[in-house]
């Protein structure tokens, strides 16, 4: 498993933060988990190459649970 880690500095980020989910891990305690919409932005910001096939895996994935 990957993890990404985010350092807010935006105002933005920071709600993303806010906004995130609480989870629980055995191995780390709690973390806190993006939303699929904010993750996307997130990885939209940065457009990677990764990020950019990151992208259309996670849309693919909730077109696939919509529909």
């Amino acid at each position: 498993m990957l993890i990404d880690v985010l350092v807010s500095g935006t105002e933005r980020q920071e709600q993303i933060v806010d906004d995130a989910l609480e989870a629980y891990s055995k191995h780390t305690g709690v973390v806190r988990v993006a939303t699929r919409d904010d993750l996307i932005w997130l990885k939209e910001q940065r457009n990677s190459k990764i990020d950019q096939a990151d992208i259309e895996v996670l849309k693919d994935d909730k077109n696939e649970s919509n529909g």
